[in-house]
C-alpha cells in the first residue's frame, strides 16, 4: 500500500530461506513504514531482479561495467532459463 497516509510494505530477507542461502520473506511478513523517514536504501533483491544473461545485458549497455559484476552473482542465485 502507499499514499500520503498511508505506510509502504519494505521486503524483509529471510536468511533461513533457500537452505540458507537467503531469499525476501513472505509479503505477509514485510514492515510497513510510514512518513517522514531521513532514508531508505533499496537493493536489488527487493525487487526480484534475476540474471538477464550475457546478451541480454550487452544489449542494455554495454557501459554498464556493474553488469558484469553483478549478473554473475545473480546466477548464483538464479541460474538464466
Amino acid at each position: 500500500g502507499g499514499g500520503r497516509n498511508g505506510g509502504v510494505s519494505v521486503p524483509r530477507y529471510d536468511k533461513t530461506l533457500r537452505g540458507g542461502r537467503g531469499d525476501r520473506a513472505p509479503v505477509s511478513d514485510w514492515l510497513t513504514v510510514r512518513a517522514p523517514l531521513d532514508v531508505i536504501l533499496l537493493e536489488g533483491w527487493m525487487l526480484g531482479f534475476t540474471p538477464v544473461g550475457a546478451a541480454a545485458a550487452a544489449r542494455v549497455s554495454p557501459d554498464l561495467v556493474a553488469v558484469d559484476a553483478v549478473n554473475p552473482n545473480l546466477c548464483t542465485l538464479n541460474p538464466v532459463s
